[in-house]
């Protein structure tokens, strides 16, 4: 089996090859975005899928995935290190599956560029 790095360092060569032949790359992940992106194109567009900050809700509905908390720390350093940076808050949840505070996940994403909604529409718990 490919070991993490071995992934990371492939999708690494894929974007600086597209970024070399003038291609922006825009990525989105439930993982944890390496640093080392800031040092390929700033027009390459990094995000993070963010669909609650409960991180039981996390183990629930996206297992095996970075906690929130990990996401959003390398996002921000991404950012912080002048890169475009961006949550995906999708498929964000309705209140039957998990009340939480609107405000307090647009406070932990403020830093970035943008942020787009989605909607839970392929939920098994409907």
């Amino acid at each position: 089996m490919v070991g993490y790095s071995e992934i990371e360092k492939m999708s690494l060569d894929v974007i600086k090859k597209l970024n070399d032949a003038g291609i922006k790359c825009t990525v989105l992940t439930k993982g944890i975005l390496p640093i080392s992106l800031a040092k390929c194109s700033k027009d390459n567009e990094y995000g993070i899928t963010l669909i609650s900050l409960n991180e039981e809700y996390r183990e629930r509905m996206e297992p095996g995935s970075a906690p929130y908390a990990d996401r959003l720390k390398a996002l921000k350093k991404l950012h912080e290190k002048g890169c475009k940076t961006w949550v995906s808050i999708e498929p964000y949840p309705t209140p039957n599956l998990i009340e939480q505070d609107l405000k307090k996940i647009l406070k932990a994403v403020s830093f970035v560029d943008k942020i787009i909604f989605g909607r839970t529409n392929y939920c098994k718990d409907f």
